[in-house]
């Protein structure tokens, strides 16, 4: 049963591609920003072992969905290390920044600005955690991977 941590640069198709994996694959889709920072807790607790139970509950493969924040990499390092298979959806700034800007629900452009410039600030963190497993999944047009693609590059088809 895959668990998946998906992180990754605002409006590079985190939550499409979760979305899409629920609709289409019978994956949960478990937003780490939801439930009142119960996920972030379990996330940023010491031991991965009450987070992984808590995403075995849903008896099916999960696709857990986090926003970046710094001070949440030690908490995937951990949940990695523990057989949860991260990925890092990253892409073309302003083709990010197009999407995120035309999304369902949007969210003010200073927020937007202000999680970019916390990835370029801790991107050595996040190449170092990450190694191997960051996607280029949103090209200038914009022009955003199938998710099919990204299911082929994870190995998870």
């Amino acid at each position: 049963m895959p668990l998946l941590l998906i992180s990754g640069r605002p409006g590079a198709g985190k939550s499409t591609f979760c979305r899409w994996l629920e609709a289409n694959r019978g994956y949960a889709h478990v937003e780490a920003d939801r439930d009142s920072g119960k996920w972030l807790g379990l996330l940023g607790a010491e031991e991965p072992s009450a987070l992984i139970e808590e995403l075995v509950r849903y008896g099916t493969d999960v696709a857990f969905e986090v926003g970046y924040a710094p001070d949440l990499i030690p908490g995937v390092e951990r949940a990695s290390k523990a057989g949860v298979e991260i990925w890092w959806f990253d892409g073309d700034p302003e083709a990010a920044k197009e999407n995120f800007v035309n999304r369902d629900e949007p969210i003010p452009l200073p927020e937007f600005d202000a999680q970019v410039a916390l990835i370029e600030q801790g991107r050595a963190m996040i190449e170092a955690t990450y190694e191997g497993r960051i996607l280029d999944v949103v090209r200038p047009g914009p022009d955003n991977a199938a998710p099919e693609d990204i299911l082929a590059w994870c190995r998870l088809d």
